[in-house]
């Protein structure tokens, strides 16, 4: 009867660990880790199938509201607003279509939570390696979020015109 009792306490202090781990963890750490899944779940294959890349999109929708703004301008496709996450899928759908595969990273990630910490601000560089490009496109991106029913989601994306793009006009 011991041992059942002892295994139950074990097994009642690891899951406290974990909910406690979970519940007190930084905004920031919480933030930068859903980016980087985010960047994982974004990046594709050579390889991977056509109900794989499917399946990955819908997986994508966890990471935003579901009224996010995205507002790019990517080399070689101009400048796009997206409304919706609708909108925003579409363009993902485009993307996997028009390569065949990418690698996302989001690096230099610099993280301002707001007092309230309901909302914050990242500003990053996104870099990714596309099939058929030898040099990685890189551009720096500021996202805003905000924690919804304990998640933090993204509610907008805008991309930092840098001194280059801004000479070249």
């Amino acid at each position: 009867m011991q041992k059942p009792l002892s295994l139950l306490a074990a097994l009642v202090v690891v899951a406290l660990g974990i909910v406690g781990w979970h519940a007190f963890q930084s905004p920031e750490r919480a933030i930068r880790s859903r980016l980087n899944n985010l960047a994982e779940e974004a990046s594709f294959g050579q390889m991977e199938g056509t109900l794989s890349k499917a399946t990955g999109l819908f997986g994508l929708l966890d990471y935003f509201t579901t009224n996010v703004e995205v507002r790019v301008e990517a080399r070689g496709f101009g400048a796009h607003t997206f409304n919706g996450r609708d909108e925003l899928m579409e363009y993902v759908k485009f993307l996997r279509v028009h390569f065949s595969s990418m690698k996302l990273e989001l690096v230099d990630i610099n993280i301002t939570v707001d007092p309230d910490k309901k909302t914050a601000k990242a500003n990053l560089t996104g870099k990714a390696q596309v099939s058929g490009e030898r040099d990685p496109w890189l551009q720096e991106i500021d996202v805003y979020l905000k924690k919804v029913d304990g998640k933090w989601l993204i509610e907008k994306v805008e991309t930092v015109r840098t001194l280059g793009q801004l000479r070249s006009q």
